[in-house]
């Protein structure tokens, strides 16, 4: 009786044992069933990062190819292919070209996936997007798939091109004489004239009213080696090539009329017959690279404003007035843009066109860009003002009434300035001659400023007239492109050209790549 009692126990002892070690059994198999499953999540979303990796190196690899390829392309090109004829040298115009074709073939969206497909899933692949973000500045971002698992990584890149070093002929020879005034005959003034700096002549020996000058006055200027300083030559009118009309809803039949307010994105050089703006509207055109718009007849009404806006510093518009251009009181061109982001030519190669002077003497015109008028005459109207350089291939600049400018630079090698009224120059002035009526001038006084940016501000007495931190201009109508043509480094006539280095370009990573949200 006692025996099947402990028989009893026994059984009941060993099925609690087997629970007992069942349950421990099914945990240890939980347990490690959700350490298998964790370690595979892990090690997918560490799959995804290597993919959305993958994808970037791929995609830089691309890149590479293409900006080496590119620059062989754009190295072979002769200069009249290039397009960017303002600018002064072939290799400013190469390496617009090469940016200009770099963004067409780098920016954009692309998808990588060449990946091996696994045993549980064939979805696996990297979304990659290249964005501009500055002349010759990239953005890499690849995004890798592995399913519904998503992760992001971006690298920033810099492709430089590298100007080579080369000696060429070009325009004088002898650079830019650093004078307040320098005329290449007389200075023929009878009132109020004051040089703030240095006041020359080039080959004449008399001045008819020696003008109060800080730094006395040189008549003839001679360089070191004793020689008369010549006038330097004016850089190369532009000759552009045959342009198709402008593409865009507000242009009819290549006619564009403004009558509201409106801006208008370009992307590449186009043409207009004829551009109307209505008085008190403005038409801004939006640019993120250099343009060049031709308009063979512009009209800008009273108050009326054309400007350009960008956010590239290194874009600026050529606008190209071939035939005519009518102004009314206070025309405006680029008024709240930057200066240096509009050249303004004037001229044709077509001896029938661009004949009529530069605006018109009755009325007052605020220009806030650089300007090159090719042979016609320049009239300004009283109250006028221009921000920028000023070049010119007439025979006259004629101001009548008060009127200041702010330059970097006046070059009219053969032009005669000409007052009637007050007159206030704020930078470099070189002409042919300057005069002022016989009988002198009357209720005005004529100033001229030599105004040196690159001095700190804080020593700078005239730094109201320079932009900080001060970087010299370098587009078609500057003192820089003037410097480059007359200095030996032109590009204007047939002589060797003697390479010290040639053009190159550098591909470079900014920084490391980093995971983004």
């Amino acid at each position: 009786m006692g025996h099947k009692r402990e028989s009893g126990y026994m059984l009941v002892g060993t099925i609690l044992a087997i629970v007992i070690l069942s349950v421990v059994g099914l945990s240890l198999v939980a347990v490690s069933f959700n350490s298998v499953k964790t370690s595979s999540a892990e090690r997918d979303y560490q799959a995804v990062y290597y993919i959305a990796e993958a994808g970037l190196n791929y995609q830089l690899n691309q890149i590479e190819k293409v900006a080496s390829d590119t620059f062989e392309h754009v190295m072979t090109l002769k200069e009249n292919e290039l397009g960017y004829n303002t600018e002064p040298t072939i290799h400013k115009k190469r390496m617009l070209k090469y940016y200009e074709l770099l963004d067409k073939k780098i920016i954009g969206e692309y998808t990588y996936n060449r990946f091996e497909p696994t045993m549980f899933t064939n979805s696996i692949k990297a979304l990659i997007e290249v964005n501009h973000t500055g002349q010759g500045k990239y953005s890499i971002v690849s995004e890798g798939h592995i399913d519904n698992d998503v992760r992001k990584v971006q690298q920033e890149i810099n492709i430089e091109w590298i100007e080579g070093e080369y000696i060429e002929s070009g325009g004088t020879g002898d650079g830019v004489p650093e004078y307040a005034l320098f005329a290449k005959e007389d200075i023929d003034v009878r009132g109020s004239f004051i040089v703030r700096g240095a006041p020359a002549g080039a080959e004449s020996e008399q001045i008819t009213t020696v003008p109060s000058s800080e730094k006395g006055v040189h008549l003839p200027a001679k360089n070191e080696s004793g020689e008369l300083i010549r006038v330097p030559e004016l850089p190369p009118f532009p000759n552009l090539p045959k342009l198709h009309c402008l593409e865009n809803p507000l242009v009819n039949d290549c006619v564009l009329e403004i009558k509201t307010n409106h801006e208008l994105t370009i992307d590449e050089n186009s043409k207009l017959d004829e551009v109307i703006i209505e008085p008190n509207q403005t038409i801004t055109f939006i640019i993120d690279r250099p343009i060049d718009l031709q308009i063979e007849r512009l009209r800008i009404g009273a108050n009326a404003n054309i400007k350009v806006e960008t956010t590239n510093r290194d874009a600026y518009l050529n606008l190209h007035i071939e035939d005519e251009l009518t102004t009314e009181q206070n025309s405006q061109i680029n008024v709240g843009g930057k200066w240096e982001q509009m050249n303004v030519f004037y001229g044709s190669y077509d001896e029938n066109k661009g004949k009529n002077p530069f605006v018109n003497e009755n009325d007052a015109i605020n220009i806030n860009a650089s300007i090159y008028v090719k042979d016609a005459n320049i009239h300004l109207g009283e109250n006028s003002q221009i921000r920028g350089s000023i070049f010119s291939g007439g025979k006259f600049i004629t101001s009548h009434g008060a009127f200041t400018t702010v330059t970097q630079l006046v070059l009219a090698p053969h032009a005669t300035l000409e007052f009637f009224g007050s007159v206030e120059y704020y930078g470099m002035i070189i002409v042919r001659s300057i005069k002022a009526g016989e009988e002198g001038i009357k209720g005005g006084a004529i100033t001229f400023t030599y105004v040196d940016c690159t001095i700190p501000p804080h020593l700078n007495i005239y730094h109201n007239f320079c932009t900080y931190p001060y970087e010299e201009p370098t587009g078609p109508i500057s003192l820089h492109a003037v410097k480059e043509f007359n200095s030996g480094n032109g590009s204007n006539d047939n002589s060797e050209v003697e390479v010290i280095r040639e053009d190159e370009f550098n591909l470079e990573k900014v920084g490391s790549i980093k995971e983004i949200n």
